[in-house]
């Protein structure tokens, strides 16, 4: 391992994994997508909620937390909110790579057994 964990104090930390947070841009993008949560942000923003989550460059964003807060003061119906947030992360963790930035291509070798073959 490389490196010190001190210095990285959130690496390995669960409830600090890119996948629970929701970007600004990524959520005017994707708010067909997620409807509730986009709603109750609008609201939020509207209102001059400023209790969001921050990304490890700086810029804000939507935790789960966030969520759970915009949902009960900005929404009629908190748990579409949350169930936005749980399908947004669901859907990142069934894409089997992101092929836009994967950085190497991956090949069987060609002596690899097949099925027919086991």
């Amino acid at each position: 391992m490389q490196g010190d964990i001190s210095e990285m104090p959130d690496e390995g930390n669960f409830n600090e994994a890119d996948i629970w947070h929701i970007s600004f841009d990524y959520l005017e993008k994707n708010q067909d997508n997620m409807p509730n949560l986009y709603a109750a942000y609008l609201k939020a923003q509207d209102e001059a909620f400023d209790n969001w989550a921050v990304f490890r460059d700086g810029n804000k964003a939507i935790s789960y937390e966030v969520a759970q807060k915009i949902g009960e003061l900005y929404s009629d119906d908190e748990d579409a909110v949350l169930e936005d947030c749980l399908e947004n992360m669901r859907q990142w963790n069934s894409y089997p790579i992101d092929a836009e930035n994967a950085c190497l291509e991956f090949e069987l070798p060609e002596n690899f057994p097949t099925l027919s073959s086991l």
